[in-house]
């Protein structure tokens, strides 16, 4: 089953089952997801807004260089 891109419009819910590499990442960014302990339902864009994260394209740039980059 082909991953969806990673765009500010992926459900977190589909983020956190096809990137669970990049679950690390958003934490150290301040996103929490479901996985880390707080449940949340809606898209990436709309939880980095709640936790005060306002450039969406930045951050969605930068889990993509995450992907393109692999583990650590």
């Amino acid at each position: 089953m082909e991953r969806p891109p990673v765009t500010r419009d992926i459900l977190v819910e589909d983020l956190v089952d096809h990137y669970p590499e990049l679950i690390g990442p958003l934490a150290h960014r301040g996103v929490v997801c479901m996985v880390c302990g707080e449940a949340y339902w809606g898209t990436l864009e709309e939880l980095a807004r709640s936790k005060g994260i306002e450039d969406i394209d930045g951050l969605v740039k930068d889990l993509r260089m995450d992907l393109a980059q692999g583990p650590v």
